[in-house]
């Protein structure tokens, strides 16, 4: 009775584990820097060195 007891417990504290969903997939987000003009200095004109 005791190992069926133990079992049971067992299937019952694992079956979340199994339907656990996978971890989610991030994309391609942030901050792109590839319009920037790094030429200029962002002290003289950072209009110009933001936008390119």
């Amino acid at each position: 009775m005791r190992s069926f007891l133990l079992l049971t417990a067992a299937v019952v504290l694992a079956a979340p584990l199994a339907a656990a969903p996978p971890p989610p997939t991030y994309g391609t987000f942030g901050f792109d820097t590839g319009g920037m003009n790094r030429a200029v200095t962002p002290g003289t004109d950072f209009g110009r060195f933001a936008n390119g």
